[in-house]
């Protein structure tokens, strides 16, 4: 009897055992799918970084562009081309 009881108490050590390693893969698992969340949201975020680092240069070159047309137009007013 005494064999038996310590049967049954590995028998419940293990299915402890068991129980704990589920539990660890449930986190696991679930600790990978916020990793890779987070991983995604990092590169749409160092997208936007990217494009709105590039957007003061454009909106400066629109501004030279249009500033550039502008004066282009005052010198044909002036000379009487237009």
């Amino acid at each position: 009897e005494e064999h038996a009881m310590r049967v049954e108490e590995i028998e419940l050590e293990i299915r402890k055992l068991d129980n704990q390693i589920r539990e660890f893969r449930s986190d696991m698992n679930t600790l990978n799918h916020e990793m890779r969340t987070m991983e995604e949201k990092v590169k749409q975020n160092k997208e936007k970084i990217k494009i709105n680092s590039a957007l003061p240069y454009l909106v400066g070159n629109v501004v030279e562009i249009l500033d550039d047309e502008e004066e282009s137009r005052e010198d044909l007013v002036g000379s009487g081309m237009e």
